[in-house]
């Protein structure tokens, strides 16, 4: 079950959530099944979070970071993923930096 204290400041919105995770880098946010359907969480940083079972469909996140994520069973069905991050990497040989 998700940490309803989670859920509630991502529901504040990206800057307060993202301002909140860069003052709290050592807490791992639970997510867990929470509802995000349709919403607008571009730019979110989501590293590390446990989304499993979140429903995530139609939810804009463009730019989101999901380095170590867990999005087991999540549902992201027509959610945007434009740009997003879900990986660390190193740029590949050649590659514009």
């Amino acid at each position: 079950m998700a940490n309803d204290e989670h859920v509630a400041l991502l529901k504040k919105g990206v800057a307060a959530w993202n301002e909140w995770r860069a003052e709290n880098d050592g807490i791992s946010p639970n997510l867990t099944g929470a509802d995000l359907a349709g919403a607008n969480l571009a730019g979110a940083n989501l590293a590390r979070t446990n989304l499993v079972e979140a429903n995530l469909r139609r939810a804009k996140l463009v730019d989101a970071n999901f380095v170590q994520a867990d999005l087991g069973l999540a549902s992201l069905i027509y959610a945007n993923l434009f740009e997003a991050k879900s990986h660390r990497g190193e740029p590949r040989r050649g590659a514009a930096r």
